[in-house]
């Protein structure tokens, strides 16, 4: 089944739990307003009859009660099953998109750089944008001072010259050595790296970097 059958399919569970929910508490309702009424209305003999039903409803009830966790966890089972479909379809940002965001962290940095760094290194901070992150080491010794994907918190501290790729690529030092170049420039560094989310599966991935005062920052955008 493909994502999006799977996306519709969780929905289409998630909504007939909800109803079935709704049809339950109605049933319920019903009976607790007309049942008892009915009993203390109707003669005695008639009275008996309206007792046994309110029995059956006590019965009925009860059975409710069984079915609704299992309805609620069927439901709350889609929901997962949907969110991760919705992230799994989200296209991932452009070349373009990257760059923006790129020119978006250089201006907040140099507004005010301890936030800027706090907003990169936070997921509702304004710069995680689907697989889109900023990260940010110094200039003078490459140590990671904010990265946006959550997968990846661990390098924080680190060098970033020390970081290869699976397929043996010293990507931290061409990174390093383009965020020596005068402030400004944008350089491509190209390599394999996770995407944020579930899926740690590292992916072909150009970074855009540029030196900003004495930090260099890049936001790098997935093939």
């Amino acid at each position: 089944m493909g994502i999006g059958n799977r996306f519709k399919t969780s929905f289409q569970i998630v909504i007939g739990s909800v109803q079935a929910l709704a049809f339950l508490d109605r049933l319920d309702g019903v009976h607790e307003l007309v049942l008892p009424s009915m009993a203390l209305q109707q003669p005695c003999g008639q009275q008996m009859a309206s007792l046994q039903r309110c029995h059956r409803h006590a019965i009925h009830t009860g059975r409710n009660a069984m079915f609704r966790p299992f309805l609620i966890a069927a439901a709350s089972v889609a929901v997962l099953l949907s969110s991760s479909a919705a992230f799994a379809q989200q296209p991932g940002g452009t070349a373009a998109e990257a760059k923006a965001l790129l020119t978006k962290a250089v201006a907040a940095v140099k507004a005010d750089k301890s936030k800027a760094l706090d907003s990169f290194n936070s997921a509702d901070g304004g710069f995680l944008d689907r697989d889109l992150y900023v990260f940010c080491t110094k200039v003078a010794n490459g140590e990671f001072v904010a990265i946006g994907n959550p997968n990846s918190k661990r390098l924080l501290g680190l060098d970033i010259r020390t970081l290869k790729d699976p397929t043996g690529n010293a990507f931290g030092e061409a990174i390093f050595a383009a965020e020596q170049k005068p402030e400004g420039e944008i350089t491509e560094v190209a390599y394999v790296f996770p995407k944020p989310g579930p899926d740690k599966t590292p992916v072909p991935k150009v970074s855009l970097v540029t030196k900003v005062g004495d930090l260099g920052c890049g936001v790098g955008y997935y093939k």
